[in-house]
């Protein structure tokens, strides 16, 4: 790290007084995890199919609310989320904080603000040269198209790292190193799953009625989609009139995606 006489240390940086810990104990924290995922109460439960049951943005979330509790001032939360457990949505992109987040925050600082934003317009608030943002902004649209997301190979089980575009409907086709065998790999509503390569299924006739997430404004929609995985429908939103595609996935999972936004292949 270069240092000098003009760069704060970062001990000088993250002090007391911005440095908060939570105070929940772990089994306060698992019962108030499950509790959200089973009501499908913001943030974490989209994410209940990760290794960790999505209690990172929970334990991130409480840590929000502490500061609401103990400072009731309004906050700004910086960072590059934008999955509909956090944000609204319209058009792919996350347009502002989900109510139930703005209404808890609300409610635990006394009636103050949340707001969520990209470090990019904390920058441009901040008035920091135009070249740093669109630097930091080129980057923040790279991260908004692929992370890494660690899947267990469906043919041997080992864990294999893949980089897979944020987008619901994103698809990939990477090699395990251990069996050298290639799988699928799917983002859904509900998180990431995967499937073995050339695998037929009996099909099963008729269609069933849903409910899924409007991908342009989150509304709720119920549709009807056939049962076997790979079926697909083009239902319209009540809401806000767009028409979007959904999709039938592994299990029970219906994911939907804007129309003309094609899966990311590998």
């Amino acid at each position: 790290m270069i240092s000098c006489e003009c760069t704060p240390t970062p001990s000088e940086l993250f002090t007391t007084s911005c440095i908060c810990d939570h105070a929940n104990v772990r089994a306060e924290v698992l019962t108030e995890l499950k509790r959200r995922v089973e009501h499908e109460i913001p943030p974490g439960y989209k994410d209940a199919s990760k290794s960790d049951g999505g209690i990172g943005d929970l334990l991130i979330w409480l840590t929000i609310l502490r500061l609401g509790r103990d400072r009731k001032r309004s906050l700004v939360f910086v960072t590059g989320e934008e999955k509909a457990d956090w944000q609204h949505r319209s058009g792919g992109r996350g347009i502002m904080p989900r109510f139930e987040l703005v209404d808890e925050y609300r409610r635990a600082s006394k009636g103050a603000d949340l707001y969520i934003i990209q470090m990019s317009e904390l920058l441009k608030l901040l008035k920091v040269e135009s070249s740093t943002i669109a630097e930091i902004k080129q980057e923040e649209q790279r991260s908004r198209e692929l992370v890494v997301e660690h899947v267990e190979c469906p043919n041997c089980g080992s864990t294999v790292d893949v980089e897979l575009a944020q987008a619901i409907g994103s698809s990939a086709l990477p090699k395990c190193s251990t069996c050298y065998t290639k799988f699928h790999v799917h983002r859904g509503s509900d998180g990431v799953f995967t499937r073995e390569m050339g695998r037929n299924a009996v099909r099963v006739d008729g269609q069933e009625e849903v409910l899924v997430e409007c991908p342009h404004c989150s509304a709720e929609v119920s549709i009807f989609i056939g049962k076997n995985v790979g079926d697909s429908a083009a239902p319209v939103c009540v809401k806000c009139g767009e028409r979007f595609l959904a999709h039938r996935a592994q299990g029970t999972t219906v994911f939907a995606r804007p129309r003309g936004r094609p899966a990311a292949t590998g």
